[in-house]
């Protein structure tokens, strides 16, 4: 069967001289992995460009229900990008969550939810003159809402601590360590409870930022087993200092 059906490119590997694999989140079938053949030629008509880390992308390919890697026909920009390919922030931005998204999204489901949600939070990151130095930790805490994850209750002078192991605000320290101290907690939430639109208001510091970065990434890796280790953020984590 061949269709077409909107996407968002995650990531790519060489897979030979000319060829690759491509992971692109489809609106259609979900995840799905990609060979892409002659790619890296001079005169092929499909471009490498077009797998740059969340490149928003419009695609006709073969189908087969069991077969792990599908076959690409026919790919092309649905959305041209204005200003995050040419500023550093914003590309470092989108390299750490194409990671992020990679490594937490492996089954195969349509969630048109899910989709959108990314799409237009790659729009946004594009297309805004404020300030992003939150937008990884916003996306991150807003994206949990569709892994399953979302964080329970409220951050109030009553439950100042977040527990990451049961995803919870409470009252009291955990016997364990995984939880976070107040400041981050508080960020946590705000994270939690905010909009794109908001994020010229935030005033966190660099270290509560990189804090935060930490517990949400630490946070991840208790709820996806498939989240081992983050490299990206380490890049972040240099821009921000």
């Amino acid at each position: 069967m061949i269709y077409q059906t909107r996407g968002i490119v995650f990531s790519q590997v060489k897979y030979s001289e000319s060829s690759l694999i491509v992971k692109i989140y489809t609106e259609l079938f979900g995840l799905q992995t990609y060979m892409v053949r002659g790619v890296r030629k001079n005169k092929s008509k499909i471009k490498f460009g077009y797998f740059q880390p969340l490149s928003l992308v419009e695609l006709i390919a073969y189908h087969k229900e069991n077969a792990s890697i599908k076959t690409l026909k026919e790919i092309k920009i649905s959305y041209t990008f204005s200003d995050l390919p040419f500023n550093v922030l914003k590309s470092t931005i989108a390299l750490f969550l194409s990671e992020i998204l990679s490594k937490s999204i492996k089954e195969e489901e349509v969630n048109q939810g899910l989709f959108d949600f990314i799409e237009n939070s790659i729009k946004f990151l594009d297309i805004t003159d404020e300030k992003i130095s939150d937008f990884h930790l916003l996306f991150m805490a807003q994206l949990t809402k569709f892994l399953g994850f979302f964080p329970h209750g409220i951050f109030s002078d009553e439950k100042k601590c977040f527990n990451l192991r049961e995803g919870v605000f409470q009252s009291n320290i955990p016997d364990h360590p995984y939880f976070s101290d107040v400041d981050v907690s508080k960020n946590i939430h705000l994270m939690c409870s905010s909009c794109y639109e908001e994020l010229s208001n935030f005033q966190a510091s660099n270290v509560l930022r990189k804090k935060t970065l930490q517990k949400l990434i630490e946070y991840y890796s208790l709820h996806l087993p498939s989240i081992k280790e983050i490299n990206a953020h380490k890049i972040l984590e240099e821009i921000f200092s």
